[in-house]
């Protein structure tokens, strides 16, 4: 088993106070580096003093020995106190007690407890391992060695060097820049007229230009009139054509116009409506995908040189709001057109 000083000198590394119960505590605080008047240079360390009123056992030193030592805490302190009776033994009979890397105990004319620390330890963990520096001193009045005098240069300024650049690093950039160009102008170019679709709730609006493109989502959702055992529609994007058709086929045109669309009620205002195109044929195909999904109702009206497809007009705005909400439900899409 270690000796209790040794167990005292580690935890002295870490805590500033370890009580040894019924004889004392040894105290350290930290000490910045010092110079001895024989020009010694001390490093820094952990100064120890030593308090005689501090006997209370705080268990620190006891629970040391119990998870080095692997004894019980009863055990410990009974360690403890053989090693305070034969110190205090040793004290009695005038003797000094010497504590390996710690100091020296003894009693004074008075029978007062006195403390010597020891000067070859040193319990900071930041110096371990540093010694002590003596220092010489250099005498320059009796150095006969000769003086070079000093050259005093006048320093040129410094300029920055001119940064060459790589002709082929400057063809690569420049093919770079107009390879991101040309992609960007692409992307431009094929993205024009596409927009992506979007809900509108107030009936005034007419969410469309000269350029605009609708994108016409079917759904596998259909209304109760239609079958359920029908296979789900295909996402389908429809493009609004640019150019007017050709003037070959305008006379057939208005005759599909006249036998498809119905007459319109006067008094029928409110529309929900399921697409527009400038196109006529493709009003048509969308008329015939409602048709079959169970729309009856559904029709094309003709309004500012747009093709109007709906899924029923109504007299009351409550009945179109009622079927767009309808609408909503099945995840379809449809607005409000106050014609």
């Amino acid at each position: 088993m270690a000796n209790i000083e040794q167990h005292i000198s580690e935890l002295l590394f870490d805590h500033d106070c370890v009580i040894v119960p019924s004889l004392g505590g040894f105290l350290a605080s930290n000490q910045h580096a010092t110079l001895s008047p024989n020009q010694f240079l001390l490093p820094p360390f952990r100064k120890i003093a030593f308090n005689v009123y501090l006997k209370n056992n705080d268990g620190l030193l006891a629970n040391h020995l119990v998870e080095y030592e692997h004894i019980s805490y009863q055990q410990a302190l009974v360690y403890i106190e053989s090693f305070v009776s034969n110190c205090m033994k040793d004290l009695n009979s005038g003797k000094r007690i010497i504590l390996n890397n710690i100091g020296t105990l003894y009693f004074d004319r008075e029978h007062n407890v006195q403390f010597e620390a020891a000067r070859n330890s040193n319990h900071l963990k930041d110096s371990f391992g540093m010694e002590g520096l003596q220092l010489i001193t250099v005498n320059r009045e009796n150095d006969e060695t000769p003086r070079q005098p000093s050259i005093v240069r006048d320093i040129r300024p410094s300029q920055p060097a001119k940064r060459s650049i790589n002709p082929r690093i400057k063809k690569n950039n420049r093919l770079i820049g107009i390879i991101a160009i040309s992609a960007a102008a692409l992307w431009f170019s094929v993205n024009l007229y596409l927009v992506n679709p979007k809900k509108y709730e107030a009936a005034t609006l007419v969410p469309f230009d000269t350029q605009s493109v609708l994108k016409i989502k079917d759904t596998n959702t259909f209304p109760p009139t239609a079958l359920k055992n029908e296979s789900p529609a295909k996402v389908e994007t429809v493009y609004v054509a640019s150019t007017p058709p050709d003037t070959t086929a305008v006379a057939t045109i208005q005759k599909e116009k006249a036998e498809i669309l119905p007459a319109v009620s006067n008094r029928i205002h409110h529309f929900v409506i399921a697409g527009v195109f400038k196109i006529h044929e493709n009003a048509l195909s969308l008329l015939n995908q409602l048709k079959t999904q169970g729309f009856e109702s559904a029709s094309v009206q003709e309004a500012n040189s747009r093709w109007y497809v709906y899924y029923q007009g109504f007299e009351n705005r409550t009945d179109a709001l009622s079927l767009n909400d309808s609408l909503k439900k099945t995840k379809m899409e449809g607005w409000i057109w106050n014609y």
